[in-house]
């Protein structure tokens, strides 16, 4: 088999293979590579490998690790052998000199690994983009990430904030599905669906996270930008934000979480920015956000409630949180999300009606169908964006979150090809588009990929046609090899007329739901 991009060769293991207790037969061998570690940034393998075993012999193949000296002490194999349909325990070998093993002849070896942590899978090992897999010592735990984003910054940037004569509080709030060990933000003034800075220089003072106060009366308690209690100050590195680069990021050091984030309790993150003279101001997004910014004020992001009030201006920047918690084998899903405003919980709300425009991002109704079965979202859904902005993976709209050691069991196709049909382009040229983001979703490595029939959005004539025309043939089943379907369309479709969304989900724009409307989306969505 081939050797994965970054894994240096070494010892080819081929030709004749009896087990270690001299049988012969049929079956199976895998072989997982792992390494005595001794410190941070070494490498291993990128998956185990399962040979297969006829009359005791396995076809000539490659199983690559190395023995250079350079690397630190000697790879092993964990072997496991099912031969003549008996399991046999599992044992460990080293890498030997030669170009075949004979698992009869090669005597094992007790291994206790000092590796403690492996960022990816815990069934095998996860590569990134060169074939490796960060491993450190840091934890005595096999763990899993994740990464909350916090809505879609793709709106003009507040100009005002480009002087370099403000001190900015901007708050976001967010909830996890899972309680992290530790955590980390990560920051940069970007359009995430065009990649496009601002270029203010920005630094981020301080940061702080807390429990959000449900205080608005006009709407179900809503959330106005106030904590329930003095939050925790987290970082107060005063870092550069980075005004440039495809994937340039400010990126905290690891905060060990104490308790301040918590599986099903929403939190928010309180950061105090201060704006440098020069660029375009700070970019927007279409989520609820709390901002405040005056000529005077001293720092507010760590207080109950700002002296000066908010402006609810959308949330501040792209911000997102990066996680590692313990893995649960058999019980860990992480789903990450595609799609456009319709999936990043985006709400004109109704204003004469109380309900405040936009929404947080716990709204989405991606969040809120992967948190009712107890699972993590990276919700990477782009307000504006086509099938076109998800063709290429190395584009800003996917590097927000690094999906090499991210690592998604599921990914969900949203409903951009609403803006697809908006644009008038046809349903052929949309098909083709949307092959091509499944490919591009399955060539990370993620195993499943479900798609979503496209609700409503407004539209008239042949762009409407297209709508129903793709909703057929993604209904059908017939293409893309999707292992899913959700039907969006038929959850919030006015009976009287397919061609509207039901008047009490509509937000006041006609085209996204209310937050009621997300929840009938999330209600649609089977997550297990």
């Amino acid at each position: 088999m081939p050797l994965p991009d970054g894994v240096p060769s070494g010892t080819v293991y081929s030709g004749p293979v009896a087990n270690a207790a001299g049988r012969m037969g049929t079956g199976t061998v895998t072989l997982i590579p792992v390494r005595k570690v001794t410190g941070h940034g070494a490498i291993i393998p990128a998956s185990p490998v399962t040979l297969t075993v006829v009359a005791g012999v396995i076809p000539p193949q490659l199983v690559a690790a190395t023995d250079d000296p350079a690397m630190g002490p000697p790879w092993v194999y964990e072997v496991h052998e099912s031969l003549n349909g008996t399991y046999a325990d599992p044992y460990h070998i080293e890498v030997p000199t030669g170009a075949t093993v004979n698992l009869s002849t090669v005597a094992p070896v007790q291994v206790t690994p000092d590796w403690s942590r492996v960022v990816g899978s815990v069934n095998g090992v996860r590569p990134d983009i060169n074939g490796n897999v960060e491993v450190d010592t840091a934890l005595v735990q096999v763990i899993r990430r994740s990464t909350l984003t916090f809505g879609s910054p793709n709106r003009p940037p507040l100009a005002a904030l480009a002087s370099g004569a403000y001190q900015v509080t901007a708050r976001m709030m967010q909830d996890s599905a899972i309680t992290p060990t530790r955590y980390r933000l990560l920051y940069a003034n970007v359009d995430s669906q065009s990649g496009v800075y601002a270029g203010t220089p920005l630094t981020l003072a301080t940061a702080y996270v807390g429990t959000p106060a449900f205080d608005d009366p006009n709407y179900r308690g809503k959330w106005l930008g106030n904590f329930a209690a003095p939050p925790v100050q987290v970082y107060a590195g005063g870092g550069a934000v980075p005004t440039a680069g495809p994937t340039a990021d400010l990126v905290t050091p690891w905060i060990t979480n104490a308790g301040e984030i918590t599986a099903g309790k929403p939190f928010v993150v309180s950061l105090g920015l201060i704006p440098g003279s020069g660029g375009a101001g700070v970019v927007v997004s279409d989520c609820f956000g709390a901002v405040v910014a005056t000529p005077t004020a001293a720092n507010q992001a760590g207080v109950v409630a700002p002296a000066d009030g908010y402006a609810f201006a959308g949330g501040l920047g792209d911000l997102r949180v990066q996680m590692e918690g313990p893995a649960d084998p058999g019980a860990d899903l992480i789903v990450v999300g595609v799609g456009a405003s319709g999936d990043s919980g985006y709400t004109a709300g109704n204003p004469a009606a109380g309900i405040r425009a936009l929404a947080d991002p716990p709204d989405a109704w991606l969040s809120a169908a992967t948190r009712r079965a107890g699972r993590q979202v990276i919700n990477l859904a782009a307000n504006g964006s086509s099938l076109t902005d998800w063709t290429n993976p190395d584009g800003r709209i996917y590097t927000r979150v690094d999906l090499t050691t991210t690592v998604p069991d599921l990914a969900i196709i949203g409903t951009m090809v609403a803006n697809d049909c908006q644009i008038g382009r046809d349903v052929g040229d949309i098909l083709d588009d949307y092959a091509a983001v499944v490919d591009v979703l399955r060539g990370m490595g993620i195993p499943r990929v479900v798609g979503c029939t496209i609700p409503p959005a407004a539209l008239a004539g042949s762009e409407e046609d297209v709508r129903r025309e793709f909703n057929g043939v993604l209904g059908s089943g017939t293409l893309f090899a999707l292992d899913g379907v959700i039907d969006l369309d038929a959850a919030v479709r006015d009976p009287a007329n397919v061609a509207v969304m039901q008047a009490d989900l509509l937000s006041v724009d006609g085209l996204h739901p209310l937050i009621r409307g997300h929840m009938v989306l999330a209600s649609a969505a089977r997550i297990t």
